[in-house]
């Protein structure tokens, strides 16, 4: 089903500001003026936030070809033909009407996830479960928030069998809108903890409103353990745990040899063994189970997929690779949405400018070869790739061949016969499906660590950095300290992430640090602490 911007207009109500080209589809949904993907598609939602206002970059969206726009505020538009702009009252609440609008169109099984913790394992976990079984969608790496849900619903195509979503709130009133985009038939409440707690006025509040998710499921599985969840939630739960009234019951729990063996009863006994023992992973797995025993899937079938369970890291991982390169390691994921997220993460970053892509075949899309390859083929031209290297005999057969510059049947072939030597200051993202152990592609890529490292969390610098931003007045401007090679932390890769989440200043105490960064892409303000004059 095709919408266009006529059919943009009547769904968000909104005023149309310039409508140049009513027939346009609507393919591409943008909130990010870091992530553009120029297609005639393509249509930009400006959301002023506390902090930043997306209606200041629609002049350099235009110059970059983006043509349609959902804005909030009166804008100088140029004069230039083909321009579709409504303005309505939220752009946020606009995004989410027309998400609201695309699920309406879909009668598939789909599971809705909320918690404290645990939300984005157990949705991957999940689609891995899944995945070799049905066509699922998944919301990429941790869309759960008002916008991050309505990008993820949007996604949905006529060739997925199920889709599963994460919902995440931080305040009261939040959930019922997630939960009018997604209506789950079947939900998942991982646990309850404090993230979060200063948003409401105590943790029964926090239930509440979490559990407003499932208002419409037919069935939600948590654990009956959580006496505060059961309590909300038992009229129409699926429960497991150690209490004897549990759906599932754990009737033993053993760690050997760093494995969690199970002895579970559920109509009869049942035995697993997961393949680590932390307890926070022995919990998400067994969420997990449920699911796939309450779809009635047989045990043999879902050991056999506990087997490949991991504590991925879920987010793109960032590492030094050979010859000055760098590489961006997501190997774990290759859903077609998740290659979206990974390029508009390739592209964001500006350390290197030749950029480059490793990927394999797309495994259990739902899509026909044709239709699947069509669509990588559009994301990849968009992304403007240096290289695109194929492995697998599928998207080396059926993606363009102008886009390929080389293609191998498999990562062994790949591992023989390319000379690693020939990437020189890249940019290379490794993508693609758990078949082809493209991790064995990452780890000869890297630059090899003698000794001691140190590996930092950009996801905690970044938690940090707003956490800080929180204690500050909108308006305020904010320096970051970059000196001394970021304090030991890499002064090119965290320079770089601040400026992609547009810090004002960048500070470092001598002249060559700032000269260093600007080599690098670094194109934010830099204070020099300590000018001396022969370095003017």
């Amino acid at each position: 089903m095709t919408i266009t911007f006529s059919d943009l207009v009547a769904i968000t109500s909104g005023k149309v500001i310039r409508c140049d080209s009513p027939d346009w589809p609507i393919d591409h949904l943008l909130t990010d003026s870091r992530k553009v993907v120029p297609s005639q598609g393509a249509v930009f939602f400006a959301i002023k936030g506390v902090r930043h206002n997306a209606h200041e970059y629609i002049q350099p969206l235009i110059s970059e070809g983006i043509h349609q726009f959902v804005l909030e505020e009166d804008v100088d538009l140029p004069d230039t033909s083909n321009l579709n702009v409504i303005k309505v009252d939220s752009s946020l609440e606009a995004l989410q009407k027309l998400a609201t609008y695309q699920r309406a169109n879909f009668d598939i099984p789909v599971v809705g996830i909320t918690g404290s913790n645990g939300k984005t394992i157990v949705k991957e976990w999940l689609a891995q479960l899944l995945n070799p079984h049905l066509a699922v969608l998944k919301s990429p790496g941790s869309y759960n928030s008002q916008v991050g849900v309505p990008l993820s619903v949007w996604r949905l195509s006529d060739n997925h069998q199920m889709a599963i979503f994460e919902a995440g709130i931080s305040r009261s009133g939040e959930m019922a809108k997630l939960a009018k985009i997604i209506r789950p038939s079947i939900g998942i409440f991982t646990t309850i903890g404090a993230a979060h707690d200063e948003g409401f006025e105590n943790r029964e509040q926090k239930i509440k409103e979490k559990a407003q998710l499932f208002t419409n499921s037919d069935r939600v599985i948590y654990c009956k353990d959580y006496e505060e969840i059961d309590a909300e939630l038992r009229d129409k739960s699926f429960t497991w745990g150690k209490d004897p009234n549990s759906h599932i019951v754990i009737s033993n729990q053993k760690n050997i040899d760093g494995k969690t063996h199970l002895e579970l009863y559920y109509n009869s006994p049942l035995k697993f063994i997961l393949p680590f023992t932390h307890s926070a992973s022995v919990e998400n797995a067994m969420h997990c189970i449920a699911f796939m025993l309450l779809r009635g899937f047989a045990q043999e079938v879902i050991q056999e997929g506990l087997n490949a369970l991991k504590n991925l890291k879920m987010r793109l991982e960032l590492k030094r690779g050979l010859n000055g390169c760098l590489i961006i390691d997501d190997t774990y994921n290759s859903d077609l949405g998740g290659l979206q997220v990974a390029l508009d993460f390739l592209t964001s970053q500006k350390q290197l400018k030749n950029k480059t892509l490793i990927i394999s075949d797309l495994l259990q899309t739902g899509l026909s070869k044709e239709a699947l390859y069509e669509s990588i083929g559009k994301q990849l031209k968009a992304a403007s790739l240096y290289k695109v290297i194929t492995i697998g005999p599928e998207i080396s057969a059926h993606l363009s061949k102008e886009l390929i510059t080389k293609s191998y049947t498999s990562t062994e072939q790949f591992l023989a016969e390319h000379d690693l030597s020939t990437f020189d200051q890249e940019l290379i993202l490794v993508k693609g499906a758990r078949f082809f152990k493209l991790e064995q592609i990452v780890r000869k890529l890297e630059d090899k660590i003698h000794g001691t490292h140190l590996e930092i969390n950009l996801d905690a610098l970044t938690h940090n950095l707003n956490f800080y931003r929180s204690k500050i007045k909108p308006g305020s401007k904010l320096m970051v300290m970059v000196k001394a090679f970021a304090y030991g932390s890499g002064s090119m890769e965290i320079a770089n992430l601040l400026q992609y989440h547009r810090v004002d200043y960048l500070g470092v105490a001598y002249a060559d640090e700032g000269v260093t960064l600007r080599r690098n892409g670094i194109h934010l303000p830099i204070m020099v602490m300590n000018p001396t004059e022969e370095s003017f």
